[in-house]
């Protein structure tokens, strides 16, 4: 095990992931349901993982229950990792 590398795990798992595609990405494309993340918690997902995340679903309903400000700011958040983002559940299925 190599702990000095930027990443130890690579010498211990073999990730399912190697050799994605970049995005923007027309195959392999990856949602996640968001079900009532606050703001800071949606940073810091995306710091962590936007380069494998296409769509973020804001689900439940949730989308309702959010200030304004703070569905603006998670709609901009998202788009500015590249990430569309979209109501989903209730709202999508009455849509």
């Amino acid at each position: 095990m190599n702990l000095d590398s930027g990443n130890a795990w690579r010498d211990i798992v073999k990730f399912p992931l190697e050799g994605r595609i970049p995005k923007p990405r027309n195959q392999g494309l990856t949602m996640i349901i968001d079900k009532g993340m606050g703001l800071a918690e949606t940073k810091d997902l995306l710091n962590i993982a936007a380069g494998h995340i296409d769509f973020i679903k804001l689900a439940f309903g949730t989308s309702a229950l959010y200030n304004k400000n703070v569905l603006s700011e998670k709609i901009d958040l998202a788009k500015s990792y590249g990430i569309e983002i979209y109501p989903g559940g209730t709202f999508l299925e009455d849509a």
